[in-house]
């Protein structure tokens, strides 16, 4: 296409036309923006519940290629020729939450889950699904311990006070001076 120019007058300069714009590359998120990282602690133990439906669920930032489930190490992997999966995992990238769901949970289900996520770099978390009466225990020790680290913690800071004068020890105001130190020397009633 042939490009019109102006006629050049003598009031008005030529002023040649501008090249096209470059195409804007910095269209990606940041570099920061896409770095995986696990939030919450990663995923917890559950308990196994017979027949119960039983989620892991993960809560993530950053941008991964990649999201894989195991179960004892063995990649557990969606299969859209069974319409019937018992176990199967959803993600949902906007939000950043990716879960396991295994329905109906039965005894043999019983194993270390873990969840892999990859892209710019690599995070794991992995968690138990234990019988209820094992979880039960392990949240009672789990219980048991954060109250004896705060007793532990109550007692310390008791003592500290302790060693604590309990009345404030106010300045001297207007006693004699006996020379007994270099300060007393230099006070004046």
């Amino acid at each position: 296409t042939p490009q019109l120019q102006q006629p050049q007058t003598a009031s008005q300069p030529f002023i040649p036309q501008a090249p096209p714009l470059l195409p804007n590359f910095n269209t990606r998120q940041n570099y920061s923006d896409q770095q995986i990282k696990i939030l919450n602690n990663g995923l917890q133990d559950q308990p196994l519940y017979t027949g119960n439906e039983t989620v892991f669920e993960l809560q993530f930032t950053g941008q991964p290629e990649k999201i894989q489930w195991f179960r004892n190490e063995i990649e557990i992997v969606n299969s859209p020729q069974q319409s019937n999966n018992r176990i199967y995992h959803v993600t949902n990238q906007t939000n950043g939450i990716t879960r396991l769901i295994i329905k109906p949970t039965l005894d043999e289900d019983v194993g270390t889950y873990s969840v892999k996520l990859s892209g710019p770099n690599e995070e794991i978390t992995s968690a138990k699904l234990m019988p209820a009466a094992q979880f039960q225990n392990l949240q009672k020790k789990k219980v048991e311990q954060t109250q004896r680290k705060a007793l532990v913690e109550e007692l310390a800071e008791k003592q500290l006070n302790r060693m604590k004068p309990s009345k404030n020890v106010a300045p001297r105001t207007s006693y004699t001076s006996y020379g007994t130190s270099d300060d007393d020397v230099f006070y004046e009633p």
